[in-house]
């Protein structure tokens, strides 16, 4: 059912698919038994004052999530930080250069891809030092912070996301983020892997990024033995929220970075 408010304050059935036969009726217009049906119906709300913890938000949003299509952590965080916060994911998340550089392969549906922003920003924005143990707080984190962040700071985070996503696309190509299976070949998009690419690319300068483009065929063969390593590849597929894993694979793409561009 959906109800439609007219002039009159009145709501009045429209667009029924089932019961048709009360379109356009008000409430003391229905049978006496859907009405007393109606009443004995319990409508539970809860009511979010003004100046709630954006954490405590989204836990009540998250506990009261039981019914029905249970939304995705970046579905809640779409709900909870409207705004500008919500705002910079959508973009960055829909921009070329993101759909570029996973090839299309995020599924938006669900606003997955604005997961993956979002997990960038918080790395980027918060810095790895300042992580936590805990994702899903760390990510709520940089979401409230966005919110009140000036211009000139959501500007940069844009721009460096941009130049991060441009230069992943153009060094990696299609292998862009993606681990190397058991059977040698490339696997699906590995969300660790993606950020701590991501990140060390967004705070090179651009000629280093440039410098790293002309010397791809060097920074693929030494990438390409990394992720044949073992303890990186343990560091970006169990454990992957532990301190020391997110540490781990960001310093070691650090240090894959710099001694190419030594």
């Amino acid at each position: 059912m959906v109800l439609d408010k007219e002039d009159s304050d009145r709501l009045r059935l429209t667009d029924l698919e089932y019961l048709s036969e009360y379109e356009g009726k008000i409430f003391e217009e229905l049978p006496a038994n859907i009405r007393r049906r109606i009443k004995a119906q319990t409508l539970t709300a809860y009511v979010i004052r003004p100046g709630t913890p954006d954490k405590v938000r989204t836990s009540i949003f998250t506990r009261i999530n039981t019914g029905g299509l249970t939304l995705e952590p970046a579905e809640i965080k779409n709900s909870v930080y409207r705004g500008q916060a919500a705002n910079l994911l959508k973009e960055l998340a829909h921009s070329e250069e993101f759909i570029k550089a996973t090839r299309n392969k995020i599924d938006s549906s669900r606003m997955l891809d604005c997961e993956f922003v979002n997990r960038f920003l918080a790395f980027y924005l918060l810095g790895i030092d300042q992580y936590p143990g805990n994702l899903e707080d760390y990510l709520n984190t940089v979401m409230s912070r966005l919110q009140t962040e000036s211009e000139h700071t959501l500007e940069k985070c844009r721009r460096n996301f941009l130049k991060a996503m441009k230069y992943a696309s153009a060094i990696f190509g299609d292998t862009a983020f993606r681990k190397i299976n058991a059977d040698r070949r490339y696997g699906k998009i590995n969300k660790p892997l993606y950020d701590a690419v991501a990140v060390n690319l967004a705070r090179l300068e651009v000629r280093d990024c440039e410098e790293l483009l002309q010397k791809k065929e060097e920074l693929s063969g030494k990438y390409i033995s990394l992720l044949n390593d073992k303890k990186f590849v343990d560091i970006i597929t169990r454990g992957t929220a532990t301190i020391s894993s997110v540490k781990g694979r960001y310093d070691a793409i650090y240090k894959l970075f710099q001694e190419v561009l030594c």
